[in-house]
């Protein structure tokens, strides 16, 4: 269950989804829903297990509203971890989106979603990081010249802290 607490004057609507998240081009999670969030670790993903009871909830005033998160495990064991989080956006008011569409000019709307991070695994068996080098390219990075790699872990577990030492060679010599 995920408790939703309004401390606003006002009723609202809380969208609620599960997501499979990302790690973005900075390292950062991601709690955005995306096609990158595929898993392929032949293990479900976040999405493909988690459910919410209800997409939309209503919420009075200074009150609060639970979400049903349930769980659908497969059949089959695995080992490892399957990650993901559960996002609650407050729906813009009608009145909010008139306004945008009247305004004529710039109109700067702060709406923010709060993501609850799930970490789902069903054995205790330890499964250890193993990395792969899947590409290496030059790149603009913020107007800069940039040598960009993508690793990816092939086991399903998180890694956190974690540091990568890179060693890059022109033609059988080390570049310092």
């Amino acid at each position: 269950y995920v408790e939703i607490i309004n401390t606003s004057g006002e009723e609202m609507v809380a969208n609620i989804e599960a997501v499979s998240p990302y790690t973005a081009e900075n390292g950062v999670i991601e709690y955005t829903p995306s096609d990158k969030a595929a898993s392929s670790l032949g293990l479900p993903s976040f999405v493909d297990i988690a459910s919410v009871s209800e997409s939309q909830v209503q919420i009075p005033a200074s009150e609060s509203r639970t979400a049903e998160v349930s769980f659908t495990l497969p059949e089959e064991s695995f080992d490892g971890q399957v990650f993901g989080a559960v996002r609650i956006t407050k729906q813009l008011s009608d009145k909010a989106n008139l306004d945008t569409e009247q305004s004529g000019g710039v109109m700067i709307l702060n709406q923010y979603t709060y993501a609850v991070p799930v970490l789902v695994s069903v054995s205790d068996a330890e499964v250890q990081p193993d990395f792969t080098l899947e590409d290496v390219s030059m790149q603009r990075v913020h107007y800069q010249e940039a040598i960009v790699h993508e690793i990816r872990n092939t086991q399903p577990v998180l890694v956190n802290p974690m540091s990568v030492k890179i060693t890059v060679y022109r033609e059988e010599q080390a570049i310092e």
